[in-house]
Order: structure tokens, then C-alpha cells, then sequence
């Protein structure tokens, strides 16, 4: 086959995406559909001050729509990798969303394992694993380090992972099909 002329952006990528979408016009109507429906969702939803739980709930689902609409993107080029990524990121916010819906307070401990990454990636500088970029500015990072201890205890000290908010939120059984889905396309 021809190396394509430019691309996903030129007339042959479009045709197989043609191709894709008549084959699979049920499919895609469905998802199209339920697109929709989430939007009509989002448009309903109101901000309240001081409902942290709301708040997380929607910047998750909007986090998810956002997802499932590159997924729809990209399954119409058959780009199947990178679909099977994007899978894993919103299986990872359904499990956040059920977590949240059944126990409002994992906030804390979903924020707490955010903070440990960074407390983890400061840990990586400090002792050299990681460069610091030229020209960045002097960092006392065992300073930083115990910023975000007291961070992560002010939170309650909890940590999470993906497994216990599947469990938490009763999505368990999803938990499989995220661990054989690539953490990133192209790994």
C-alpha cells in the first residue's frame, strides 16, 4: 500500500473513514446518541458553592465526555491503539464518578494520591534521577517534599489507587478489562 499523501488529513484516510462509518453506522449512531445525552446532562447541571463532591463529579464526567469524543474521533480513522488508551482513561473516571456517587469523602484520598505523585516526582529531582531543566530556578526540595506531606495529611493521609475506587464505587468488575487496556498509545 501506498504511504498515505498526507496523512489522516488527506482524501485516502477520509475514505477508509468513510469506509469505517458505513460498516459500522449502528454503532457510531448509538455513540452519537449517547454523546447527546451526556451534553443534555451537562447543560442541566448547576455549580453550587461549597458542594465539593458536585464539583468533582462533573469535572470528571466532563473529563470522561471529553475522552469518549476522542475515542469517537479516532476509532472513525481506525486509529485501534490509541482507542484502546483513550478505553483505559474512561474506565478511569468511571471508577472515580462510582466512587464519589457511593462515598463522597474518597475526594480526599483521590487528592492525596494526586499530591503523592508530585511529592513522589520532587523525591526524583532531588536525587537525581530526574534533570532538572537549564535555567529553572534553585529548589529546596526538602522543603517541597514536606509541603505536600503536610498536604496529604491535612487530607487525612489516605492514599488510592484505581483498584479500591472500582471497588469502592461496585465497578470491580471492570477492573480486569483496565489492566490488559494500554496505559498510553504507542507504548
Amino acid at each position: 500500500m501506498p504511504p498515505l499523501e498526507h496523512g489522516f488529513l488527506g482524501p485516502e484516510a477520509d475514505k477508509t473513514r468513510q469506509q469505517i462509518l458505513h460498516k459500522y453506522a449502528a454503532l457510531f449512531t448509538l455513540l452519537r446518541d449517547l454523546n447527546d445525552v451526556c451534553h443534555e446532562y451537562l447543560g442541566k447541571s448547576k455549580y453550587r458553592d461549597g458542594e465539593g463532591a458536585e464539583v468533582f463529579a462533573i469535572s470528571y464526567f466532563m473529563r470522561g465526555l471529553m475522552t469518549f469524543q476522542s475515542l469517537l474521533i479516532l476509532s472513525e480513522y481506525g486509529c485501534i491503539e490509541d482507542v484502546r488508551a483513550l478505553c483505559r482513561t474512561l474506565l478511569q473516571a468511571c471508577f472515580r464518578l462510582a466512587a464519589i456517587a457511593v462515598d463522597p469523602t474518597v475526594i480526599n484520598r483521590i487528592l492525596a494520591s494526586a499530591i503523592d505523585l508530585d511529592r513522589k516526582r520532587l523525591k526524583l529531582f532531588k536525587s537525581g534521577a530526574l534533570k532538572i531543566p537549564p535555567g529553572a530556578a534553585a529548589v529546596d526540595f526538602d522543603a517541597k517534599i514536606a509541603e505536600k506531606d503536610a498536604e496529604i495529611q491535612k487530607l487525612g493521609g489516605s492514599l488510592t489507587n484505581d483498584q479500591e475506587l472500582a471497588a469502592i464505587g461496585g465497578r470491580l468488575g471492570d477492573y480486569p478489562a483496565y489492566l490488559v487496556l494500554p496505559p498510553r498509545s504507542h507504548s
